[in-house]
């Protein structure tokens, strides 16, 4: 593709991810029309189509040769068909999980393709003006409480649509608060921690109680904000909920590490782009040479890095795209 080209493309790209994004800033607070898709946890509102259609029509406007996978397309009934012809691939609403508890953290994703392996232009746009700050919270490392909070997260994972791992009680109790999260729930933490986020939670018509008391959900499940780090690891860990956003958190230099498998092309196709301009890699869970259509990712701060915790993992491979 010619530079020329090349340039329209991130030009365009960005240009739309920006008006994608307003699209989503403006249904984010707003009530939703929720659908199943796969599964209970695998969701689409109204907006994840409003924005896909209406970017695959702007697109087409400029790139009519180009060939396009959007996710709700697929979803639809449209084949994942990746070829030499140049390629967008979009994810409208990243994050969809997140978008429909109003979780601040999702993004519209765009990814544009020349050849199968070489990504070209990528576009990842937050529906927020601002940079969520996630601050970090010391968590002690003694077993007993790992292995306490790894049950517990193995008990609610299941009966809840996501949890997340932010590391801030105030912040966490601050999105409870303003309905971005529906239970958040730590042990460890000091009266500092807590004290302010007590008083908005409770002054927001939320309650506040011990770990030992229980709470009924009568409407759906609920998006669970847990303790902020379940192993005993180098650093803390964090889960987000949307690929594309945790591989510019590695890109920006705010994460060292993202792995996951289980997710799709559209997740990863402009986030491959943005890590390795960053001078980041991304590559297979395995360690080997990253693969769009595998629906498995691993994107590091350094190749050493990459391969050191890719050695390490429990390796699972998902139906390919």
């Amino acid at each position: 593709m010619a530079e020329a080209d090349l340039e329209l493309c991130l030009s365009t790209a960005l240009k739309l991810a920006r008006e994608a994004g307003g699209m989503i800033k403006d249904a984010f607070k707003k009530k939703k029309n929720v659908m199943l898709k796969a599964s209970p946890i695998d969701l689409v509102t109204e907006t994840d189509e409003a924005v896909e259609k209406f970017l695959f029509s702007e697109l087409r406007k400029v790139f009519p040769q180009h060939r396009y996978i959007g996710e709700e397309s697929v979803a639809a009934g449209a084949k994942v068909d990746l070829t030499d012809a140049p390629t967008w691939i979009i994810d409208p609403v990243d994050g969809t999980m997140n978008f429909v508890h109003s979780f601040p953290f999702t993004c519209v994703s765009i990814g544009e393709l020349a050849s199968e392996h070489i990504g070209q232009d990528g576009a990842v746009m937050p529906y927020l003006s601002k940079s969520l700050v996630i601050g970090e919270m010391g968590t002690s490392p003694i077993p007993e409480k790992r292995e306490c909070v790894f049950e517990n997260a193995r008990i609610l994972v299941g009966k809840a649509h996501g949890y997340r791992f932010l590391g801030s009680a105030a912040l966490c109790m601050c999105l409870l608060a303003e309905g971005g999260a529906d239970v958040y729930y730590t042990f460890g933490v000091y009266c500092w921690d807590v004290a302010a986020g007590c008083v908005i939670c409770r002054e927001a018509g939320g309650v506040v109680l011990d770990t030992a008391d229980v709470l009924v959900f009568r409407f759906g499940r609920p998006l669970l904000c847990l303790d902020s780090r379940p192993a005993d690891s180098p650093g803390p860990f964090r889960s987000m909920g949307s690929c594309a956003l945790n591989m510019c958190l590695v890109a920006s230099g705010a994460a060292e590490l993202y792995h996951e498998a289980g997710i799709h092309c559209w997740d990863v196709a402009a986030g491959a782009v943005v890590v390795t301009e960053a001078g980041g890699v991304v590559i297979d869970t395995a360690g080997g040479e990253f693969d769009l259509l595998s629906r498995r990712v691993l994107c590091a701060s350094s190749p050493s890095l990459g391969q050191e915790v890719a050695s390490l993992l429990h390796q699972y491979q998902p139906p390919r795209d």
